[in-house]
């Protein structure tokens, strides 16, 4: 499927699982020190409200004309680091899970990612005070701030 093809599907088939009760308007944030990629992949990404209707990083870039020279996983790449560097400048929550990237359309949707967003820190955490105490066991020294000696 062309792009052409694939922005012609993409209007027809718009993905809306459940209608949002408040919904913020889709239109881009007007900060200027966004990255040009950021409108191009805000616009797919208002289109697909709802869990139901997720998107992988790789289909945004295609939905949105950007890197068409760059394989699937260097595009998703590319998304996914421009979605992490803009994540405060959407005017409504983006949420992504295995299934890929959509906007939360429900308050439960938004409670269902932020407890994965919960647990996932918390399980970084563990990691890393598991990890400076066998770094200290293993006769290092730990001074604040990741640094070893």
């Amino acid at each position: 499927m062309n792009d052409l093809d694939l922005f012609a599907w993409a209007a027809q088939h718009t993905c809306t699982a459940q209608e949002p009760t408040l919904q913020p308007p889709c239109t881009p944030p007007a900060q200027a020190d966004l990255p040009p990629e950021a409108r191009p992949i805000f616009a797919v990404l208002a289109a697909h409200r709802g869990a139901a209707c997720a998107i992988t990083a790789p289909r945004i870039a295609a939905a949105a004309g950007l890197w068409p020279d760059l394989g699937d996983a260097n595009r998703g790449t590319k998304v996914r680091k421009i979605l992490e560097l803009t994540q405060d400048a959407w005017p409504f929550p983006v949420c992504g899970d295995s299934d890929g990237y959509y906007v939360a359309a429900t308050p439960e949707e938004l409670t269902h990612y932020c407890a994965n967003l919960r647990s996932r820190a918390l399980c970084i955490l563990r990691r890393f005070a598991s990890v400076r105490t066998s770094g200290r066991r293993a006769g290092h020294t730990y001074h604040g701030h990741g640094r070893w000696s």
